[in-house]
């Protein structure tokens, strides 16, 4: 993908987003809370929960710290089947971690998930 490619969010985009809403909702933080928390802007926390911006692995990390939840549950039960574009089917790293989601899927096992923040972390 050329730097000039406008990069489109993904069904996986808009759940992770879904879910760090929901999570900020648990714990009765506005998004200008948990963006002061991050070291972000409000704008940037509502653009993660809507989807439009892609949240790092670092990121997501940071913020499960922040939301007091595992990594593997902004993962959990999002239908990874659809919306995926031509480009992401080409991407050897977006199918390997598209596989580890897979696996992850339903499963507590840390070394799944620490195999996938160091792939998402070596394709960035």
């Amino acid at each position: 993908m050329s730097e000039r490619e406008v990069k489109t969010s993904t069904i996986v985009d808009k759940a992770v987003g879904t879910r760090i809403r929901t999570a900020r909702r648990e714990l009765k933080f506005s998004q200008e809370k948990l963006a002061k928390k991050a070291g972000l802007s409000f704008q940037q926390i509502q653009k993660y929960e809507k989807g439009v911006n892609r949240v790092s692995a670092g990121r997501l990390h940071e913020l499960a710290q922040l939301l007091y939840k595992p990594i593997i549950w902004f993962y959990e039960d999002i239908e990874i089947d659809q919306e995926i574009t031509q480009t992401e089917v080409e991407d050897p790293n977006y199918a390997a971690c598209l596989a580890l989601i897979r696996e992850m899927k339903g499963s507590d096992k840390l070394g799944l998930v620490r195999e996938f923040l160091s792939m998402a972390n070596a394709s960035n």
